[in-house]
């Protein structure tokens, strides 16, 4: 059926009268084309206003959020470039530090170092010894000097006296087994040592050999319990384990003594 243009408007689908300006049949829901069109075209205009008005808005919020954005950047980078400023500083400090103790280190091995080569030559070795002492209370690094090991142990051979001397008066106790035990091991270790010099190796073994004997008479140990530490020095770089030396005295209480009444 043709759509009516004058008089009143009849739905093409259903026949009913569509009321004038309506764009859809009130009986059936149909559109009817003419007002509908009308009718999106309305709506479609009051959405691009909205859509202006929108933009309006978006382009002021815009505007704000960047203006937010920009001094939050800026409080940010002012931060960061005062803490820049402040670990400058601290490095500037650190770094001064370090080059004041670098110029007083090599200041004391260019006095000390030839003085305590001089002793070793001269075999004072207890002037040596605590020579070797102070420097090392002293903090000062001689772990790359040629007589480090050497001194070091030496210095061992005067605690072994003392622990040995403990021992035949009736007075060594848990603490003093482990620590002897330790320093025996160490004297096992001075043919492993690579960068001890010949020299050494040879002066040491007189101070040490008169200890060899403990390890089986005071510690009960047989050559093959030994032949083990020696082997677990060996791939300890040359160094005794303390732990060791203790799980070993743990396992032997009849090692330990107490003072004699």
């Amino acid at each position: 059926m043709p759509v009516q243009t004058t008089g009143p408007i009849l739905c093409p689908h259903c026949g009913g009268v569509i009321p004038a300006g309506a764009p859809r049949c009130p009986y059936c829901g149909s559109a009817y084309t003419p007002e509908a069109e009308k009718e999106y075209m309305r709506k479609l205009h009051g959405v691009r206003g909205q859509l202006g008005e929108v933009a309006n808005v978006g382009k002021e919020a815009s505007r704000k959020e960047i203006k937010r954005l920009g001094r939050r950047v800026a409080r940010i980078v002012a931060a960061v470039l005062v803490l820049a400023a402040v670990a400058a500083g601290i490095v500037m400090v650190r770094h001064a530090r370090e080059n004041a103790r670098n110029r007083r280190e090599y200041e004391w091995r260019a006095n000390a170092l030839p003085e305590m080569n001089e002793l070793f030559e001269k075999g004072d070795y207890d002037a040596l010894l605590e020579k070797f002492e102070e420097a090392q209370n002293g903090e000062h690094d001689l772990y790359n000097w040629e007589h480090y090991t050497f001194c070091d142990i030496y210095g061992d051979t005067k605690y072994a006296e003392a622990f040995r001397d403990g021992y035949e008066k009736g007075y060594f106790t848990k603490n003093d087994a482990e620590q002897y035990l330790f320093i025996l091991l160490k004297f096992r270790t001075i043919s492993m040592r690579e960068r001890l010099p010949e020299k050494d190796r040879e002066i040491l073994k007189e101070y040490t050999q008169q200890y060899e004997e403990d390890l089986k008479e005071i510690y009960g140990m047989s050559d093959e319990e030994i032949k083990t530490f020696e082997q677990d020095i060996a791939k300890n770089y040359g160094y005794p384990s303390y732990e060791k030396c203790a799980g070993y005295v743990a396992e032997h209480p009849e090692i330990i003594m107490e003072e004699a009444e």
